[in-house]
């Protein structure tokens, strides 16, 4: 039994992808998948709702539209309940889009580049306990609630020793380009601003505009 995970696409929108396999089958037992992810990365909760093959909870900050500046550095936590299929299965992938944020300006002699390094998913097995409560293994401890998994024995899946770090590249402003984002910013806003203005105007104009008398 081993896990994997690798990333598919490029930019702000990737797909990570976690391969767990199987020696046999645990019908009495359930599968969970942790993503520890740093706050330059988000997931959207509403986009995982429509995914199939797994249900999730999270933990920490989730607001789709703030840069990587704005949001607590503490990141976000996604637990996956995965989906076993009841029929003999050797292996299984779970996909989770992920989306980056924008990042911090760079100064002209900067990368234009920023490299960010994911923590590979932490896998496990939570299997029926009888008798008195069992601790979380050490590597799950800071994930699992207190609450959680109370009557389960919790089994880590080994990683992959062969498996590469997984790493996700995006592109960052410069800071010598703000005055010039925000000018334009602001002359697309006042743009739209004018034109829907004129367009109000000129339908207002026309709805009370007297039409002829037809005998």
């Amino acid at each position: 039994m081993s896990l994997s995970s690798a990333l598919s696409g490029k930019g702000f929108h990737v797909v990570h992808t976690t391969r767990v396999v199987l020696d046999a089958p645990c019908p009495e037992c359930s599968l969970h998948l942790v993503h520890d992810l740093p706050p330059h990365v988000y997931v959207d909760p509403y986009e995982l709702a429509q995914r199939p093959g797994f249900t999730f909870t999270l933990e920490g900050s989730s607001d789709l539209e703030l840069p990587v500046f704005a949001v607590d550095p503490a990141g976000s936590v996604l637990l996956l309940t995965v989906d076993v299929p009841s029929k003999n299965t050797t292996e299984l992938s779970v996909n989770v889009p992920l989306h980056a944020r924008y990042g911090t300006p760079v100064a002209d002699s900067g990368s234009p580049y920023e490299t960010i390094p994911l923590k590979e998913p932490l896998g496990f097995w939570a299997c029926p306990a009888t008798g008195e409560h069992h601790a979380p293994p050490d590597a799950l401890a800071p994930y699992i609630p207190e609450d959680a998994f109370k009557d389960s024995i919790l089994t880590v899946i080994p990683h992959n020793a062969s498996s590469s770090p997984v790493q996700l590249t995006i592109p960052v402003g410069r800071v010598a380009d703000l005055a010039f984002v925000d000018i334009g910013t602001f002359g697309t806003m006042l743009f739209m601003f004018l034109y829907l203005a004129t367009v109000a105007l000129r339908t207002a104009r026309r709805l009370h505009t007297p039409r002829p008398k037809t005998e």
